[in-house]
């Protein structure tokens, strides 16, 4: 691997940016979106809801991702967007499961998105051991957090 990927960098120093949706919401003609916000070291996720795809809109939630995390996004990368494709696939399939083809409100929809980055982010990074006695797998929540997790509930 080349150097700079050996580095030691603290999360979301590196980030891919991806968009979802359309979204829709009960009594609503308008569409909603989220923004994934992936780190390109830890392969944490960080996700905003917005109702449009207006340039204000996507920098207001630039601008709260980037007061809550520090961020970099590396140009022309050679990996390109294969993270955060891959991520964007696991919240739309989640999304989908969870709400099926209902319509709700934008409360009752943020509220599944917030609960699926959590789940994502105890997501494991390292071999699985089938023996109970093995090391806990490193998930990005353990790089989130500075410590040892052993449940999503810590992560609330």
């Amino acid at each position: 691997m080349p150097a700079a990927r050996m580095e030691q960098l603290p999360p979301f120093s590196i980030v891919g940016i991806d968009f979802g949706g359309p979204l829709y919401r009960n009594n609503s003609d308008n569409k909603n979106y989220i923004v994934l916000f992936i780190c390109g070291v830890t392969r944490a996720m960080h996700l905003e809801f917005f109702d449009n795809l207006t340039n204000e809109t996507f920098l207001l939630a630039l601008q709260r991702f980037i007061t809550r995390r520090v961020r970099f996004i590396v140009e022309k990368a050679t990996w390109g967007g294969v993270f955060h494709e891959r991520l964007i696939r696991s919240v739309k399939l989640a999304l989908r499961k969870t709400l099926g083809k209902t319509t709700v409100s934008r409360e009752e929809l943020e509220t599944p998105l917030i609960e699926i980055e959590g789940v994502l982010n105890f997501r494991p990074l390292t071999y699985v051991f089938s023996e109970f006695q093995e090391p806990v797998p490193l998930t990005p929540a353990h790089m989130l957090l500075r410590r040892r997790v052993n449940s999503c509930q810590a992560y609330y």
